[in-house]
């Protein structure tokens, strides 16, 4: 392969390294913000029996700003489940060709995903589908969960990359 591909591919993992780490830190602040909201509802309850209106709604919908930024980093950082009782026993062309193939599955997988939340989105977005007290928008949310998934299919991309050069290697 030549020095420039080389160069050129190892641009394009650090870049998406770089995107998917920043990315997670909207999740990193987002539990921030639902632990003070949390300490502060039971708070206002237990001493002065006035909960936080639509605390319930908000929290489902943090859950979901704090999950999904993260996922992108795990798959970079690779701590995601991986079981190789069997596959870590094979040669190092034979790991690399079951790494292509649960990579390219992978890649179908989260590409489905993020294509089926785009749609989800724009499904909300027409219809304006908001919570019950609140009224927060939901389209917002599916968009950020659809970023998300794109960005793992370019992790994936990356992932998939190293383990074709792993396979043919070998």
């Amino acid at each position: 392969m030549s020095i420039q591909l080389n160069k050129a591919i190892s641009a394009y993992a650090k870049t998406v390294e770089w995107i998917s780490q920043k990315f997670s830190v909207i999740g990193i602040i987002m539990l921030a913000g639902l632990t003070l909201l949390t300490v502060s509802d039971v708070a206002l309850r237990f001493f002065f029996k006035a909960p936080i209106i639509g605390s319930l709604e908000v929290t489902e919908l943090l859950m979901i700003v704090i999950v999904y930024p993260g996922v992108a980093w795990v798959a970079v950082k690779g701590a995601n489940i991986k079981v190789d009782l069997v596959v870590n026993r094979f040669s190092t062309r034979t790991q690399g060709i079951f790494d292509s193939i649960t990579c390219f599955l992978s890649l179908i997988v989260a590409a489905l995903i993020g294509g089926y939340n785009i749609y989800e989105a724009f499904y909300m977005w027409d219809r304006l589908i908001a919570t019950d007290v609140l009224e927060i928008i939901h389209y917002p949310f599916f968009f950020l969960i659809a970023f998300a998934f794109f960005l793992v299919c370019l992790v994936l991309i990356s992932k998939l990359i190293e383990s074709v050069k792993k396979a043919v290697k070998g």
